[in-house]
């Protein structure tokens, strides 16, 4: 079986996050168990590592040190992507199984869904740009692999464990973050037919009223702490705001939170 990583390749640019395409060895399936996969979801969680350090490159050294151990050392636990403010490290193929949902081997989360796993330690740079990676992969692989925002799941659906706790314990649910993705999703695909209203302007388009609205409360967040000034908001209003506004908006607004840290 031809390992996938939906066409991926080491030293991609997704978000602001460099990938790194390392594929562990096999040998322990309790670790890498070879199963052909064809992914019907993406499964999102919370590392629940807040150790100094415990970044996406120590996760996927972690890992690859599990998956040259004994089966009598390990157990099953394992997960397809580590991300964090910097790096998207991949370690097995998105056309395989992992053991990250603990709902076995037949279940929907371990059995049809790759996981992502957002790190979240204590010496942490950006969590939130670490977030911001998370979704951008998701919306990759939600136009590769034909998803939609409701293939999208907290680890918590498929064995109801609190996960991704950081997501939960912040939004109360996981809906905020789902509508996250699937506002991204709907740019990437605007951006991608370039569709507009004045010629090359590529003013944003949406095909649900949910979409808009998360978008739309997304900037009355950035006008109510001063990020950005309440033109863009009304720009928004008025149906004129491109792509490209919205996007650069997001890096002035993180450029912003990061000089206030």
């Amino acid at each position: 079986m031809t390992y996938a990583v939906a066409e991926l390749k080491t030293g991609d640019k997704i978000g602001k996050a460099t990938v790194v395409i390392d594929i562990i060895k096999k040998g322990n399936p309790e670790i890498r168990p070879c199963t052909s996969m064809k992914p019907q979801y993406v499964t999102i969680h919370n590392t629940g590592n807040r150790g100094k350090g415990a970044n996406a490159k120590a996760h996927n050294h972690l890992i690859h040190n599990l998956a040259g151990k004994p089966i009598r050392e390990t157990s099953h636990v394992s997960w397809h992507v580590a991300i964090d403010e910097d790096y998207i490290y991949i370690h097995i193929p998105f056309n395989e199984t992992a053991w990250h949902c603990g709902d076995g081997a037949k279940g929907n989360g371990n059995s049809k869904s790759i996981g992502l796993e957002i790190c979240m330690h204590s010496d942490q740079k950006s969590y939130d740009q670490a977030e911001e990676n998370a979704i951008a992969l998701t919306v990759h692989l939600m136009r590769y692999y034909n998803l939609s925002a409701k293939d999208v799941r907290p680890h918590q659906d498929w064995s109801g464990k609190y996960c991704p706790e950081l997501i939960l314990r912040r939004d109360g649910t996981f809906a905020k973050y789902r509508a996250r993705v699937d506002a991204a999703h709907q740019i990437a695909v605007s951006a991608n037919k370039n569709t507009g209203k004045k010629g090359d302007a590529n003013i944003m388009q949406f095909t649900s009223s949910t979409t808009k609205s998360a978008v739309r409360d997304e900037l009355v967040q950035f006008v109510g702490k001063g990020l950005i000034d309440k033109s863009w908001l009304d720009k928004f209003d008025k149906g004129d705001m491109t792509n490209g506004d919205y996007d650069g908006l997001k890096v002035i607004v993180n450029q912003r939170l990061a000089t206030t840290k």
